[in-house]
């Protein structure tokens, strides 16, 4: 690979310019930061359901097509976790 920007590049630059791994780590159940995660699947033969997830978003819209005027709010997206993989990126 060449990358020329006239200075050196950062070798986590490097790992994401070159593309994750093709071989994945795929899970059923995850912990982080103190949270267990389950995916769809594992959670019908389970008494409790985790497998629910909301993401808090800022962004910026138009309050409608005939406004010129950027508004700013948040936006909270819903959803199940169907899959649950791990991206390996080179050197990392």
């Amino acid at each position: 690979m060449q990358v020329w920007s006239g200075k050196d590049i950062n070798d986590e630059v490097k790992w994401l310019f070159q593309g994750p791994n093709r071989v994945v780590k795929r899970y059923s159940t995850f912990l982080i930061n103190g949270f267990m995660f389950h995916t769809k699947s594992r959670k019908r033969l389970r008494r409790t359901q985790n497998c629910g997830i909301v993401v808090n978003s800022s962004i910026t819209s138009y309050a409608s097509a005939r406004d010129s005027n950027l508004v700013e709010g948040n936006v909270e997206y819903y959803g199940l976790l169907n899959d649950i993989i791990e991206l390996d990126y080179y050197g990392k």
